[in-house]
C-alpha cells in the first residue's frame, strides 16, 4: 500500500475535531512550502543572464571625449 493510501485510511478514522487541526497543519504547511518555491523562483530569475536585455540603451558617443573636461584631457 502507498504510503498515501495509507494516510487517508487513518484519517478516516479519525475525530472531526482532530480533522480541523490537521487540516490547518497541512494548509500551514503548503503556504511555506509555496512561498519558499516562490522565493526560489525570484532569486533564479534575478540571477539569469540577460534578463534586462533590451531594458536599457547605450548612446552610440558613449565613450567619445566629454566637452566638460576637455582642458583636464590635454
Amino acid at each position: 500500500m502507498l504510503m498515501q493510501e495509507q494516510l487517508i485510511e487513518d484519517i478516516k478514522q479519525l475525530p472531526e475535531p482532530a480533522l480541523r487541526v490537521i487540516s490547518a497543519v497541512v494548509k500551514e504547511f503548503l503556504a511555506i512550502k509555496n512561498s519558499q518555491e516562490e522565493a526560489r523562483q525570484k532569486n533564479s530569475r534575478a540571477a539569469m543572464f540577460g534578463c534586462l536585455r533590451g531594458q536599457y540603451k547605450i548612446a552610440r558617443d558613449f565613450d567619445s571625449p566629454l566637452e566638460d573636461f576637455k582642458e583636464y584631457m590635454e
